[in-house]
């Protein structure tokens, strides 16, 4: 009788290991040592990458491989490649925790374990204002576990770009930096000790700022009929386009509104005489009416 222990596994061939000293092993028995190789026990692996199972064994019989996850389902592994007396599995897992040994006959390896780790959630990602102008700032806030699936702590990692070029602002974008038109990005990414996550984004094209009535200047004050009437206007604009201006009056509501260059004369029955001024910059458009008071 002859027994082999390798890494705590015991093989015998021949007969039981209590048999008479003076039996011998038969030829057609032979001894069987089995090896396991890799992964190491207790070993991190992740998801989206095979694992490779590698036994090295003696004899002709080549070792089957059980794999079984934590609640004792066995996982069906392909036929393993041969060379060199070491048999090798590439076997997809799915999440979780998997035991696995390499037998052969009642010979088998010591029972080993790995994890296989599942990526992060992506968060969820949010830019404040939701429609932001020139000269606003912009803020970024996500959402996201602080551990996931795996228990493993999970960190996020922000990144602003602008028209798809990074940034190296924080959390918020300073207003003198938003300009109509960009395109700013937040982009969170997740990661775990195994994982980097697929970045999780928001998006805002920045919008133009509507130009200013500052002030209109009305010469008289107090005009009467028959009198000319100077109007003066002045506007601004936050991205300096060029402004049109366009001014009008109407003596009463039933009349329409009379477009003036610079002034007007006041003329008509006048029961409600009223003043417009517009002011555009190509995109926007702001407007005001004020009631002309009569001398």
């Amino acid at each position: 009788m002859r027994c082999l222990g390798v890494l705590g596994i015991v093989a015998c061939a021949g007969g039981s290991p209590d048999a008479d000293p003076g039996e011998t092993d038969t030829a057609s028995t032979g001894g069987v040592t089995l090896e396991a190789l890799a992964p190491a026990d207790g070993a991190d692996v992740r998801v989206e990458d095979p694992v490779v199972f590698e036994v090295a064994f003696t004899g002709e019989t080549v070792p089957t491989l059980d794999i079984e996850d934590q609640l004792g389902e066995a996982l069906v592994p392909p036929d393993p490649v041969v060379e060199d007396g070491v048999a090798t599995w590439t076997v997809p897992v799915a999440f979780g925790t998997w035991t696995w040994t390499a037998v052969v006959g009642d010979a088998g390896t010591d029972a080993r374990t790995l994890v296989a780790h599942q990526a992060p959630f992506a968060p969820t990602v949010e830019i404040s204002p939701a429609a932001p102008r020139t000269g606003d700032a912009l803020t970024a806030s996500w959402s996201g576990p602080e551990t996931d699936l795996d228990d493993d702590p999970v960190t996020y990692a922000l990144t602003w770009l602008r028209n798809g070029e990074a940034t190296s602002h924080g959390a918020t974008v300073p207003g003198t930096e938003v300009v109509r038109d960009d395109v700013w990005t937040a982009q969170v990414v997740a990661s775990d000790p195994f994982h980097t996550a697929e970045p999780a984004e928001a998006s805002r094209t920045i919008a133009n700022v509507p130009p200013v009535i500052d002030a209109v200047d009305v010469s008289p004050a107090m005009p009467v009929v028959g009198e000319q009437v100077t109007v003066t206007v002045e506007a601004s604009d936050v991205e300096d386009d060029v402004l049109r201006i366009v001014t009008q009056w109407r003596p009463d509501e039933a009349t329409p509104w009379t477009t003036f260059n610079g002034s007007f004369t006041l003329v008509g029955l006048v029961s409600d005489a009223k003043l417009r001024v517009e002011v555009g910059d190509g995109i926007d458009r702001v407007d005001t009416v004020r009631s002309l008071t009569l001398g």
